[in-house]
């Protein structure tokens, strides 16, 4: 049986404090990755420019800021289709995200994609810092992305 290959991408804006969070979460999973064969990539605010790279991989787990109706803090796993399934208002790239999934789908290759999303308050603060409720969510977003891995029989 041929080992999926799996790539955990982490997207935001890591100065723009909780609109960095999927990056924050993928270098702490990076710090203390498990799994010899599952990369991480910081993708920044994604886009088309990273596409070649996603078509390699069998599953994508994405990490993401989502600004939604759910408390700051809230950790969601959403396993999207079509772009059109993405949160609505999924971080400040939402537009380079849903661009780069229906381009990978008018190519016909598009790896199966879970989307693992916090709810956050701000976008727009200028920081490093995470807030008290994303920081406390990060370990949420870890287990989604080790559930996922687990449940690809990795």
């Amino acid at each position: 049986m041929k080992r999926k290959k799996i790539l955990v991408l982490g997207l935001g804006n890591i100065i723009l404090s909780d609109e960095g969070v999927g990056i924050h979460a993928v270098e702490m999973f990076k710090r203390n990755n498990p799994y010899g064969h599952v990369d991480t990539l910081d993708g920044g605010t994604g886009g088309l420019s990273i596409i070649g790279v996603l078509q390699q991989y069998d599953i994508i787990i994405m990490a993401d800021a989502t600004l939604d109706t759910y408390p700051p803090g809230t950790v969601r796993r959403i396993t999207p289709r079509f772009s059109v399934d993405y949160p609505i208002l999924m971080s400040a790239h939402e537009i380079g995200i849903r661009e780069m999934i229906d381009a990978m789908h008018l190519q016909g290759n598009i790896p199966h994609v879970e989307l693992v999303v916090m709810s956050v308050r701000n976008i727009r603060r200028i920081g490093m810092e995470l807030s008290d409720e994303a920081r406390k969510g990060i370990p949420a977003m870890l287990d989604a992305i080790h559930g996922i891995i687990s449940e690809a029989g990795v």
